[in-house]
């Protein structure tokens, strides 16, 4: 396909509009801080699903619903802008940095009414901020994968990425430049609960020093470590860091090794060290300071290294009885 340039865009040419908060820059709050700093509010109804942070410290957001968008949102202004909205599709999910300021996202059909993303319709993109203008295009369709969501970059081998497929229970193995794509590993611990009626497996995953990291939503749930081959395949077996906890989404690792989780519909950040100790740093099942958390990451700047930045759905996937809220992104 073509490489589509263009300027940014603004959202009033679209219907998911937005709002920015004037608020003081973000900073690290403590793990016993319950309320979470807005950073960005867009508009009702809307599932913000993934995230990646730039080296100049803006984040990149991807739009589930109810349009298949990435913004980027400067996190010390509080301004946002669309980037670019993709054809054919519902919806993005998972995202990741290949090069210094090259991401690839993953795009395709999913429905909020069944969960379930569309057999055939996934394909991958790469968003390229290293030029002048904004270069987006497509690096491959996927045709038999059916929910691609969690994905994280494989250092150990040049312009790879690693990709979950949620519905399949399965990684990929994929190949920016070429396009060229492989199950890279499939294993029991990335299927989704046969007797849940939300058919969701493996759903974040992040490489860190020999090890891929991911959760499993429903299946216990838990969030596990299984070790790899410089090509991504599996080295070694599973190895659960700990199941104390609901409905695990996306997360980031600190420089420790701990994870903190997003957790929907429990509406709430999870820390689990390395050890298996978890523990609520915001929110919970019956509260709504973070409905629908969906996935977090470190700021990369020098003023906020420290801070988690976190994204939400405001409760669409479980709505509660106070209603939803709009999507976000927080600093916590």
């Amino acid at each position: 396909m073509k490489p589509q340039t263009f300027l940014p865009l603004f959202s009033a040419l679209f219907s998911l509009s937005s709002l920015a908060v004037a608020l003081p820059p973000p900073h690290k709050t403590t793990t016993n801080s319950s309320i979470p700093q807005t950073i960005y509010e867009f508009g009702n109804d809307t599932w913000v699903e993934n995230l990646a942070v730039r080296h100049n410290g803006k984040v990149l957001t991807t739009i589930l619903s109810p349009l298949p968008q990435v913004w980027q949102i400067d996190p010390f202004t509080r301004t946002g802008e669309l980037i670019y909205q993709f054809p054919d599709v519902t919806g993005v999910a998972g995202i990741t940095e290949v090069e210094p300021d090259i991401f690839a996202v993953a795009v395709g059909n999913f429905s909020l009414e069944t969960f379930k993303g569309t057999l055939g319709s996934y394909s991958i993109w790469s968003v390229d901020f290293s030029k002048k203008e904004v270069e987006v295009k497509k690096v491959t369709d996927m045709p038999d994968a059916q929910f691609l969501n969690g994905m994280t970059t494989l250092p150990t081998q040049e312009h790879t990425v690693l990709i979950a497929d949620s519905f399949l229970g399965v990684m990929y193995h994929l190949d920016v430049v070429t396009g060229a794509y492989s199950v890279a590993i499939d294993n029991p611990d990335f299927k989704f609960n046969a007797s849940d009626s939300i058919q969701l497996g493996i759903n974040g995953i992040h490489y860190r020093d020999g090890f891929v990291y991911f959760t499993n939503t429903f299946l216990t749930p838990l969030i596990a470590r299984i070790p790899v081959h410089a090509n991504g395949s599996a080295s070694g077996p599973v190895k659960p860091i700990s199941s104390n906890f609901t409905t695990p989404d996306d997360f980031a690792l600190d420089r420790h090794g701990n994870a903190w989780i997003a957790t929907d519909p429990s509406n709430s950040l999870v820390k689990v060290t390395l050890d298996g100790e978890a523990t609520v740093v915001v929110g919970g099942a019956d509260e709504t300071v973070l409905l629908g958390g969906t996935s977090a990451a470190f700021g990369r700047t020098v003023e906020d290294w420290e801070v988690l930045y976190v994204t939400s759905n405001g409760g669409l996937g479980n709505p509660p009885a106070s209603g939803v809220q709009p999507g976000r992104l927080y600093a916590v």
